[in-house]
C-alpha cells in the first residue's frame, strides 16, 4: 500500500512539476489603469505588459507618448477582442523589454488622433525603474 501511494505521488509529481515551472518562469509584470502614478520596478531583460480596455469601433485608440526608449524598448502592440461580436471592446496589450538600467515615465493616453486640443478621456502613466 505504501509503495503504490508512493508511486502514484511521483506520478502527480512528474505529471505537475512541468507545468508549474512554466507558469511561474513565464510570469511578465503587467500594468494596468490601475497602476496610475505606481512604479514598477523591473530588471534589465524583463519584458512586461501594459493591459488597457479599448474599443477601437469608437475611434479611441491608445497613443504612446514620448519616454526614454534607451531604458525599455516597444515590443508589440496587439488588440483582443473580448468576443467576435462586431463593435465588441476587447483589451489592448502592448508589450515592453527592460533594456538598460535607469528611470523613465511611462504615458498612455486614450483618445481619438484627429481630435485636437482635446483631452484623452483615459490617461495612464507610470515610473519603469530598471535595476
Amino acid at each position: 500500500m505504501k509503495k503504490k501511494l508512493i508511486l502514484c505521488f511521483s506520478a502527480l509529481l512528474v505529471a505537475i512539476l512541468p507545468v508549474a515551472c512554466h507558469l511561474v518562469s513565464s510570469t511578465e509584470p503587467v500594468v494596468t489603469i490601475h497602476d496610475t502614478g505606481k512604479t514598477l520596478y523591473v530588471n534589465t531583460g524583463d519584458l512586461f505588459k501594459v493591459i488597457l480596455d479599448s474599443n477601437p469601433t469608437t475611434g479611441y485608440s491608445w497613443e504612446i507618448g514620448p519616454y526614454d526608449d534607451s531604458i525599455i524598448k516597444f515590443v508589440k502592440s496587439e488588440y483582443k477582442p473580448s468576443s467576435d461580436r462586431i463593435g465588441s471592446d476587447g483589451k489592448r496589450i502592448i508589450k515592453f523589454e527592460a533594456f538598460n538600467k535607469g528611470k523613465t515615465t511611462l504615458e498612455l493616453s486614450y483618445l481619438r488622433v484627429w481630435e485636437k486640443n482635446k483631452e484623452p478621456i483615459k490617461k495612464l502613466e507610470i515610473t519603469v525603474a530598471v535595476e
